[in-house]
């Protein structure tokens, strides 16, 4: 399904079948996603604050420059924070070393508050991977 852009707040969608659907810029504020099946689907810049989400989707709120939600999608490895894109699939790994790159100490805007937060949702999230 092409989903791009589509207002979907409040949406009920437990149990839909999302495979390989394309959500980019979705807004999905307070969807009910519990039980979704997202495999392969793509929720870059997906507006997911509020949302019930389905296991294996997990939200860090209010972390970083801009207190958004950081959202770590470990069926499919995908990272979903602000306008970050890395055009390779966002992977935790590349997330990681973009924090390093910019807010660690030899980073191009090092601050140790933001680093030590995205730090922390990073190792939250290595901890919850599914392998």
């Amino acid at each position: 399904a092409d989903l791009r852009n589509a207002d979907l707040r409040n949406a009920y969608l437990q149990g839909a079948d999302l495979r390989n659907a394309d959500l980019r810029n979705a807004y999905l504020r307070n969807a009910d996603l519990r039980n979704a099946d997202l495999r392969n689907a793509d929720l870059r810049n997906a507006y997911l604050q509020g949302a019930d989400l389905p296991d294996g989707i997990y939200q860090v709120v209010g972390c970083g420059s801009v207190n958004r939600c950081t959202t770590y999608d470990a069926i499919n490895d995908r990272v979903i924070c602000g306008c970050w894109n890395d055009y390779n699939g966002n992977h935790l790994l590349a997330f990681e070393q973009r924090i390093e790159d910019i807010y660690g100490e030899a980073g191009e805007e090092p601050n140790a508050e933001f680093y030590a937060e995205y730090m922390a949702a990073v190792t939250f999230f290595k901890t919850v991977r599914k392998e």
